[in-house]
């Protein structure tokens, strides 16, 4: 009944001209104000271009958004007005099918992963709900170009989106920042987040189990520090960032381990930390864009790629993978620095990767053309 409803009110508001200079921007159906979406907004304000940008949260008062960015309630009768009257959506998730686009709307979908290890999609469809499967197909169907940011992606993403459409390769806009910051912005992040000036930053970022389980999330870490003390030298600290889809869930870990699932720019998190452990997570290959360490810190694989396989061979990547804490520390310990960089930059050249920093610029300008031609 609701859905039907927020349907006839769509179509109730295309009476209502489409605004050409409107953006209607979200992320994670709402959850964040992040990941592509956020970058793309605020190149738009700090270059102040000639849109109205409006982001959609489904807590608007929970973050802080550039005030020239209007915020709008996720399903909200002002979230559908605006769009159903705005000329572009950018978003990195899908939609939901009652939302309706109109003709002469433009969609442009970045979606949230540069490289998947793991298979999603279409090419994991018999583990997915029937009423996901319709809404992907539905959404696919909708968007008007595609975001890839890397000569693989491309037929890759065709595969597994159900999508046979238009496709922009660049960069991402979310790792514009790691090419173009200012050094006084980490120790602001550091401070947010409770860590000392001088510390050095392990990030783990582990991905979900279909299960919720959170006995894979093992990790010692006071040996972790030690390790990574024993390599590189310096104060360390360890923060932990879970997937949106187990934020809920208690983890318990150490007094001096923090807890930054709750922050929700992981750019932000990339930029700050010097090292990575992951385990399947696509968050890997955004964070060696720069050449910074990873390493991989997983107890079931065989399991999970029983459950969804994996597009690589995991042992076949960069990343040095580790099933126990015993391996981990030997792995740290152990670092090759130069021998890692040199297998990057061949798993880099491998996948054709287009990160520049130049992601926002080069999708606004496709857009600004888009609308142009479309006028």
């Amino acid at each position: 009944m609701v859905k039907i409803l927020i349907r006839w009110i769509m179509v109730f508001f295309r009476i209502i001209p489409i605004n050409s200079n409107k953006i209607v921007f979200s992320a994670f159906s709402g959850r964040f104000y992040g990941d592509n979406p956020k970058y793309i907004a605020e190149y738009i304000v700090k270059h102040k271009l000639p849109y109205n940008c409006v982001f959609v949260l489904e807590n608007p008062k929970s973050e802080s958004v550039p005030k020239e960015i209007t915020v709008v309630k996720y399903n909200s009768i002002r979230y559908l007005y605006e769009m159903a009257t705005a000329k572009v959506w950018i978003d990195n998730t899908r939609k939901q099918p009652h939302i309706l686009k109109r003709k002469g709307q433009f969609y442009f979908q970045t979606w949230h992963g540069t490289i998947s290890l793991k298979r999603a999609e279409r090419d994991v469809e018999r583990n997915l709900a029937e009423s996901y499967v319709k809404t992907a197909i539905n959404d696919s169907k909708n968007i008007d170009t595609l975001l890839v940011t890397n000569d693989w992606g491309e037929e890759y993403f065709k595969q597994f989106f159900w999508y046979s459409g238009p496709i922009l390769k660049c960069g991402s806009p979310r790792l514009d920042l790691l090419f173009d910051y200012d050094l006084k912005l980490v120790d602001i992040i550091k401070q947010k987040i409770g860590v000392k000036k001088t510390e050095k930053i392990v990030l783990y970022s582990p991905t979900f189990r279909r299960d919720s389980s959170l006995k894979v999330y093992n990790i010692d870490y006071k040996l972790l520090k030690r390790s990574l003390e024993k390599r590189f030298g310096g104060e360390w600290k360890v923060i932990i960032k879970l997937h949106p889809n187990i934020k809920q869930l208690k983890l318990e870990i150490p007094q001096d381990v923090i807890d930054v699932t709750q922050y929700s720019d992981m750019t932000e998190l990339y930029l700050i930390s010097d090292f990575m452990i992951t385990d399947y997570s696509s968050t890997m290959f955004d964070f060696s864009v720069l050449g910074k360490a990873a390493v991989l810190y997983a107890s079931d694989v065989e399991e999970y790629m029983n459950d969804r396989d994996f597009v690589f061979n995991i042992n076949e990547l960069p990343y040095p993978l580790a099933q126990n804490n015993s391996e981990l520390e030997a792995i740290i310990t152990n670092f090759d620095e130069e021998r890692y960089k040199m297998n990057l930059i061949n798993f880099q050249r491998r996948v054709g990767l287009r990160e520049d920093g130049k992601g926002a610029e080069t999708i606004m300008n496709y857009i600004t053309e888009k609308i142009r031609s479309s006028v």
